[in-house]
């Protein structure tokens, strides 16, 4: 018998670098929290210092600025993930 989890969701995992935003990253969850423990526990380590993780959900096309930065739909669900030091 395959048992599957209801209610997940895509979440973009943005890495924000100094000059430009980049999609690291699609995690499914039920919850924009449990994307965001998911990045903490298995992608937090790749950040560098002064870098950020965005994670959102997926509730359209991934699109960006002329600056290079993500557009997140003021719908979307948002956490963050900064590495200081």
């Amino acid at each position: 018998m395959i048992y599957r989890m209801t209610n997940m969701n895509k979440y973009y995992v943005i890495r924000r670098k100094e000059k430009s935003d980049v999609l690291e990253t699609i995690v499914e969850a039920s919850t924009v929290s449990e994307a965001q423990k998911f990045v903490s526990e298995n992608i937090n380590e790749d950040l560098i210092e002064g870098e950020m993780f965005l994670i959102f959900n997926d509730i359209g096309p991934l699109g960006f600025d002329q600056g290079n930065r993500v557009i997140i739909p003021r719908e979307a669900s948002l956490a963050s993930i900064t590495r200081l030091h």
